[in-house]
């Protein structure tokens, strides 16, 4: 897997593909015990995801997912099944219909079981659907649970991406006090996120507060140094 992560991570993704399609055969064959394979395709499942082959990740999820059930390993199986359905819909198109009714199987499971995290997870599903399709108060409502399921003292990529998700909501329906109330949190959590991928949100969420509260120049001089850097 590591050098198949390495292709990955390298945009080789013909040679990260055919590797992946060696490693499923290995597999088919391997004497493994059930939660060991289901280990193995659902790690294999995550490189198909983000190689955007989501109809193969979804299967492999599956799978896993089904494996871990017949074993009563909860936690794994509502992970597995969640991305299972996250996998449909990042597919888009009608295969996301075949989203909802794996993340409510997800929701099932982590309700049963007390998986508080696996519960986030699904509430930010539903608040990003809604948040896309413009229904704002929907968004809102299911990302401020999100928040309730997180720890306190959570200070992962997670909490940073509802925190600002929230202040972005806000700030479309016109709420600027909670906007800024939240946008302050994200851009304190910020600091410390090493991981360049969402920080154009950050930048953007934090010009448009300026922008709100008038400060036009510092908004626009804000987004051409973060431009330049």
């Amino acid at each position: 897997m590591i050098i198949c992560e390495i292709y990955v991570e390298e945009g080789k993704r013909a040679f990260a593909v055919r590797l992946l399609n060696k490693m499923l055969l290995t597999l088919q064959n391997a004497d493994l015990k059930p939660t060991d394979r289901a280990a193995f395709l659902v790690n294999i499942a995550r490189t198909y995801f983000f190689l955007g082959r989501y109809f193969q990740a979804a299967s492999l999820f599956q799978e896993g997912y089904e494996i871990y059930y017949k074993n009563s390993n909860w936690y794994e199986a509502a992970r597995a099944v969640y991305n299972a359905g996250s996998s449909f819909f990042n597919a888009g198109g009608k295969s996301q219909e075949k989203a909802f009714p794996l993340v409510e199987e997800c929701r099932r499971i982590a309700e049963a079981h007390n998986l508080t995290g696996h519960l986030s997870h699904v509430e930010a599903f539903y608040g990003h659907d809604d948040y896309w399709h413009g229904n704002f108060a929907g968004a809102r409502d299911n990302y401020r649970r999100t928040h309730k399921y997180l720890h306190i003292s959570d200070k992962s990529f997670r909490t940073l991406h509802v925190l600002s998700m929230l202040a972005l909501i806000y700030l479309r329906t016109g709420q600027y006090k909670l906007a800024r109330k939240f946008a302050s949190k994200t851009f304190t959590l910020a600091e410390s996120d090493e991981s360049e991928r969402y920080a154009s949100r950050y930048h953007n969420l934090r010009a448009e507060i300026d922008w709100e509260e008038g400060h036009v120049a510092e908004s626009q001089e804000f987004l051409r140094d973060k431009k330049a850097a």
